[in-house]
């Protein structure tokens, strides 16, 4: 039996206390670990966690018979959990329902995070992934952060809100809404992970510009499967592409301390597919009482609606439905303001120029400009200086020890 944290205590007394109003979950004898809640209307148990797991195992008792007359459904089981289903009592009966696809390394064959890189890339493509570590850590004050076992609640915290902000910021650029974001879930996620972290169940990947937070990842752990969860990073690093950073240095991790598998989880995302070397697939699997006419009819309608969820998700419903909420709930697209920027190479008089912080001023999206103009030049962030034009409140000067640059905003 796996030690899986999303059947645990840790988990579930967390996830009942949030979502089914701190009603206590019910346990059966035939079926070990998994707690269940009840539908309201009908004798159907729904697996603790629901969608919000990443992988629920299980295995079944072939003596108990405490699931008559009853119908359960167990969200989101990786094929490759492998679970064993043949020795089971001959009146309980299984549908398994494909549900998503879900990407992994198996990074148990590779000695290091090289040998696996040069496996999966070529030589342009290997080429690109290191010149964006490369030119993040030669433009910025950057270190990394691998919290498992061990933080302080007041760090917690503080990443926790510069994930929150990091999320709000990305998913607003490309107008689409992301249900983690949503008050009730995120609160959840902030209350579990804590104590998920210090028990070695969870950790936070952080990567920091000097104290500052601007990219990340929450992961699970199991055995020895890592699997992530919730990536966070700032937009305005785009040029630096922070998120093959964080892939880079997870996978380093995962490999140093020998674990087997590094699971990206459900979600078809181009970067999962650049990274992973095995796709699998999630199945829901509907256990019943074969015996009981009324459960077999609760069963077929189950799965058939199951299966119809399947088949418009592969059309991309998924995506329409984000995009259509992100509306509905009142936010609004943001209009990116357009620019023009030009090399020079004349020095301005300095009375025609006053100094600009990054922190406290970001006009028309500056600080993203600034920072594409530190990936182009190879300039240190310490190392630059931005001015606004004084006669001209929409015109800046990016002024570094190799290049200058004009950014006038329409």
């Amino acid at each position: 039996m796996m030690n899986n944290p999303f059947t645990q205590p840790i988990f579930t007394d967390m996830w009942i206390k949030h979502f089914n109003r701190s009603q206590p979950g019910i346990k059966f004898d035939f079926i070990k670990d998994v707690t269940f809640v009840k539908n309201t209307f009908f004798p159907v148990y729904i697996n603790v966690g629901k969608s919000h797991t990443k992988g629920v195992s299980y295995e079944i008792s072939a003596t108990k018979t405490d699931f008559k007359n009853k119908v359960f459904l167990l969200y989101d089981i990786p094929d490759y959990f492998e679970i064993e289903n043949t020795i089971m009592p001959s009146s309980l009966k299984v549908i398994d329902i494909k549900q998503y696809p879900g990407y992994l390394v198996d990074i148990a064959k590779h000695p290091d995070i090289t040998n696996y890189k040069k496996s999966k890339f070529g030589k342009s493509s290997l080429s690109k992934i290191n010149k964006y570590k490369r030119k993040l850590e030669s433009c910025f004050d950057i270190t990394y952060e691998f919290y498992y076992g061990n933080i302080s609640r007041e760090n917690y915290n503080l990443i926790f809100t510069r994930f929150n902000e990091l999320l709000e910021k990305r998913f607003s650029d490309i107008h689409i809404h992301n249900n983690n974001l949503d008050p009730k879930e995120w609160e959840f996620y902030h209350d579990v992970l804590y104590d998920m972290i210090l028990q070695k169940k969870a950790s936070i990947f952080v990567i920091y510009d000097g104290d500052k937070p601007i990219a990340g990842s929450i992961n699970y752990h199991m055995d020895q499967i890592a699997i992530g969860a919730i990536m966070a990073f700032d937009t305005d690093y785009s040029k630096f592409y922070l998120g093959f950073t964080i892939i880079n240095k997870l996978l380093e991790w995962a490999i140093e301390n020998r674990l087997k598998v590094f699971d990206f989880s459900k979600g078809k995302f181009g970067y999962k597919m650049q990274w992973s070397d095995k796709e699998y697939d999630f199945h829901y699997h509907i256990l019943y009482d074969n015996k009981s006419l009324k459960a077999r009819l609760i069963a077929s309608f189950m799965s058939f609606y199951l299966k119809s969820k399947a088949s418009l998700r592969e059309k991309n419903i998924g995506q329409i439905k984000s995009k259509l909420l992100y509306i509905l709930k009142g936010n609004k697209k943001k209009n990116k303001k357009g620019y023009t920027s030009n090399q020079i190479s004349e020095v301005i008089d300095g009375k025609q120029l006053t100094k600009v912080s990054l922190e406290t001023e970001n006009f028309g999206g500056l600080k993203r400009i600034v920072y594409d103009f530190l990936y182009s030049y190879s300039e240190h962030l310490n190392k630059i200086k931005v001015f606004q034009f004084v006669n001209d409140k929409k015109s800046f000067l990016i002024v570094g020890e190799s290049a200058q640059q004009k950014i006038s905003f329409e």
